[in-house]
């Protein structure tokens, strides 16, 4: 499936650049080498807005080969001033980009974001996409191809059971349908997001997706790979999830207040094992505790705020967030593995580090898509 691409051509034959009218005086030496530097100094900002996500790395190469046959053409004073509007042209690019990011004067689609925007997928990244359906929307849909120019390319449809008014995510760990055992190909790919309502309305948005893979890894542990999770370790520093052939996820985690929580009114460290039972401010007990599939939770939309069903808000919970059962061990409850947002430790929970925000994105695309049962979760801390 091919996909219209907003290009912006310099080659010398169908763009802009060929309605320039050549002037009638020869080419200098002089000119045949500001040429050279005009192309040259292209080339490298193409580059630049290629690895800014500003072009997919498809479009790079198209418009890095364009400009390679502009430095080869005889020097004419055609060409010329087909060299003179390089700079408009890469202006445009990156214009391109920032509209197609933008939602402002958007009635359909807003709030979009995608977190991180480049992942290391052999390091267990992934990338959250959220947006916000407002107004009356009929139909939604997201998808990333490969190539938006080549007939029978790879891809990555998201799907969601209606279009319903309110807050949307989804995860992409860099693969693609049809191909998700193969190693990821480190490139920036294009994300789109379409949305229509019953009136004929039609909004899209655009972002580039980088992926990273230098070591050509295969990713694992992966959605949909038939391979089951065995447990999430935590021993009060790091948090492992485990699949059942020993894959893993490892991430920077805390439990306990840390003494920069602005709830921590005694300014100490909580997150020793030997502040546990301390109510409010201590870690998580140690013991076994699980994590059911379906009990995975996203935020909603109330008003202008996302917030959990609990009314607490993503802004301090994070953007996905799972409970932990039991619920309650002694004096201690509300338990919730989630992403430790501003860095200052939870009152008993597990709290991922927002350094590690693209593999806790990863994690909780892998236990919300856990065929059936739960999640064993295993706490215990260093003496």
């Amino acid at each position: 499936m091919a996909i219209a691409s907003p290009m912006v051509r310099v080659a010398a034959h169908g763009s802009d650049l060929e309605h320039a009218r050549p002037a009638r005086k020869a080419v200098r030496g002089t000119d045949v080498r500001g040429i050279r530097t005009a192309v040259i100094t292209a080339k490298k900002q193409i580059a630049a807005l290629e690895r800014q996500r500003d072009l997919t790395t498809e479009e790079a190469e198209i418009q890095q080969a364009n400009l390679d046959a502009l430095l080869s053409a005889a020097a004419s004073p055609a060409l010329t001033q087909r060299v003179r509007v390089l700079p408009q042209v890469v202006a445009n690019l990156h214009k391109r980009a920032a509209a197609g990011r933008s939602t402002r004067g958007r009635k359909l689609i807003t709030g979009f974001q995608i977190s991180p925007p480049v992942i290391r997928v052999g390091e267990h990244e992934a990338a959250r996409i959220s947006f916000v359906l407002a107004g009356h929307p009929s139909s939604v849909t997201a998808f990333i191809l490969s190539s938006e120019l080549r007939e029978g390319t790879s891809y990555r449809f998201f799907k969601w059971r209606d279009a319903k008014v309110g807050y949307h995510v989804a995860i992409w760990d860099g693969t693609f349908d049809g191909s998700r055992n193969q190693p990821p190909l480190a490139a920036t790919y294009r994300l789109r997001v379409m949305a229509s309502d019953a009136h004929g309305g039609r909004e899209e948005v655009f972002d580039q997706i980088r992926v990273e893979n230098p070591g050509a890894v295969t990713v694992m542990p992966r959605t949909y790979s038939g391979v089951g999770l065995s447990k999430l370790m935590f021993n009060g520093s790091r948090a492992v999830l485990v699949d059942d052939r020993g894959n893993q996820i490892s991430m920077r985690a805390v439990s306990g207040l840390k003494p920069n929580n602005p709830h921590n009114r005694e300014g100490r460290d909580f997150t020793r094992r030997e502040f546990q039972s301390l109510k409010g401010r201590g870690p998580l007990p140690e013991g076994t505790y699980s994590v059911l599939a379906n009990e995975v939770q996203h935020p909603e939309l109330k008003g202008n705020r996302l917030l959990y069903p609990s009314g607490q808000s993503a802004n301090a919970w994070g953007p996905i967030r799972a409970p932990l059962s039991p619920r309650q061990v002694g004096n201690r409850s509300g338990f919730f593995l989630h992403l430790d947002v501003t860095d200052d430790g939870t009152a008993g929970c597990i709290g991922i580090h927002p350094s590690e925000e693209g593999k806790f994105n990863h994690m909780m695309s892998l236990i919300s898509r856990m065929p059936a049962g739960k999640l064993r979760v295993e706490v215990s801390y260093p003496p």
